[in-house]
């Protein structure tokens, strides 16, 4: 009963229980991080922190390029915003109202560093940045923040199947004869019309461009096909999609090169969950490439990234081995000649990765062992999905 009387007076003031309850549970891992520390506070500087802590805010933009709009101070007493007077009104009420935060704040022709500096005088404090006299250490906040709850895996579902939808609806009015920064343009605006915040767009026409893995969009005329991957945000989260769409009969080498791209996602998908760290994800994946007779072209930049409250959380890489969490989301960009072939897989306690997948895209079945594993195939233009 009390709970649900709690429950009531947060509606009464237009406050989400939900997001009220994640910021309870994250202010108490903290508090348990600094009992386990012997700490007397922590001090959250960087973006993805503030956004993870408040559970969907950011620190928006400060006055030092070297430092945010507000940072967050946590000890056991509260949890205080720094800030100032020209962030501050924003903050408190329309973002953080009724979410437990205290306020701290400075004019905003004043230094907000040395605010940071001066509250943080005189205590054994650790934060995410080693700030001042503050030690830094960022890998012991990533463990808090790389837990996530099922309130933020159910925004991330969400973060994906609203950009899934927004990637494949586009693709269906791209037409030959646009060029890249066209579609690009028309990408952002429906991100935005989403309340979706582009942090990578990239637009890949016919073959032009596509051995620079860091291209984003020019001039080039699509005309025989379109490759579009997208990374997007949402309340600090980032989600990433990968589509591919043909307006002629692909050649018989490109054909091939996606067939074993997509043959290697679906290997991805069952390793993510059967291996326990980031070495032994690897090592399946590079001996799945050698067996089907792929060369290093396929690795010749980042295939897979963990997504989460920073782009990227972790990059998958042959050197030093960390455990793979439950629920983590992992985006993979396979690589092959003229073939891209991408999309997020979620590690779960099953037989293999969870994907979104849409009833209006089509699906190519791979074969993994005794697993059958659909993968987003490529759009034929001018054929139903």
């Amino acid at each position: 009963m009390m709970d649900e009387e709690f429950d009531r007076r947060l509606a009464a003031h237009q406050i989400d229980p939900r997001r009220y309850a994640e910021v309870e549970r994250n202010f108490n891992s903290v508090l348990e991080l600094l009992q386990e520390t012997r700490y007397d506070g922590l001090l959250l500087t960087h973006p993805e922190n503030f956004a993870w802590f408040t559970a969907g805010s950011h620190p928006h933009f400060g006055q030092q390029y070297t430092f945010p709009g507000a940072a967050i101070f946590v000890t056991s007493r509260g949890r205080v915003i720094l800030t100032t007077d020209s962030v501050s009104p924003q903050l408190f009420e329309h973002e953080l109202n009724g979410l437990g935060f205290q306020l701290k704040e400075r004019l905003w022709t004043e230094d907000l560093p040395s605010l940071v500096d001066e509250i943080t005088r005189g205590r054994a404090v650790m934060s995410d940045s080693g700030f001042s006299r503050t030690r830094g250490m960022p890998e012991q906040v990533q463990r808090l923040r790389l837990d996530h709850s099922e309130y933020t895996r159910e925004r991330l579902q969400q973060l994906g199947l609203d950009l899934t939808s927004i990637v494949e609806r586009l693709l269906h009015t791209v037409t030959p004869g646009m060029t890249e920064r066209e579609v690009a343009v028309r990408l952002n605006v429906d991100l935005q019309a989403r309340g979706l915040t582009p942090q990578r767009v990239q637009v890949y026409a016919d073959d032009a461009q596509l051995q620079y893995p860091g291209w984003t969009a020019g001039e080039t005329t699509i005309l025989n096909r379109c490759v579009l991957q997208v990374i997007a945000s949402r309340d600090g989260l980032s989600y990433a999609v990968s589509r591919s769409v043909d307006f002629a009969e692909p050649e018989a080498e490109l054909r091939e090169n996606r067939e074993r791209a997509q043959h290697l996602l679906a290997t991805a998908a069952t390793a993510l969950n059967s291996c326990e760290t980031t070495l032994q994800l690897w090592n399946s994946i590079e001996k799945a490439a050698r067996t089907l007779g792929m060369d290093e072209d396929w690795r010749r930049s980042e295939f897979a990234i963990e997504l989460g409250y920073r782009c990227p959380e972790r990059v998958l890489l042959p050197g030093g081995e960390t455990d793979l969490r439950e629920h983590s989301h992992w985006f993979w960009q396979l690589r092959l000649g003229g073939a891209i072939v991408g999309q997020t897989l979620v590690r779960t306690s099953g037989d293999r990765a969870a994907a979104i997948l849409s009833e209006d895209w089509p699906r190519r079945p791979a074969t993994i062992g005794d697993q059958t594993i659909e993968i987003p195939d490529v759009l034929q233009a001018g054929e139903d999905a």
